[in-house]
């Protein structure tokens, strides 16, 4: 995904390059573009957020476990 943005951004860099006529023109077409990755930055922290969450939800879970290991142990010790 983040290659075909790359592609269209350079391609159409290229397009308007010839159709603007002051620089000040060319460099508004990259506030667009700006806004995309800033979109794309912002998904990708939500994504890494679920991503953290749902290993710390299984991170508890294998701690549970252990400590009911652990108890077990320790009954079988004192037996």
């Amino acid at each position: 995904m983040l290659f075909g943005i790359t592609i269209i951004w350079i391609v159409s860099s290229i397009i308007f390059l010839f159709t603007y006529h002051t620089h000040g023109e060319f460099g508004d077409m990259f506030g667009s573009i700006n806004t995309l990755f800033s979109g794309l930055a912002f998904g990708g922290i939500i994504y890494t957020i679920y991503q953290q969450r749902a290993e710390f939800k299984l991170q508890r879970e294998e701690l549970k476990l252990q400590r009911e290991e652990v108890a077990k142990t320790n009954q079988e010790m004192q037996a």
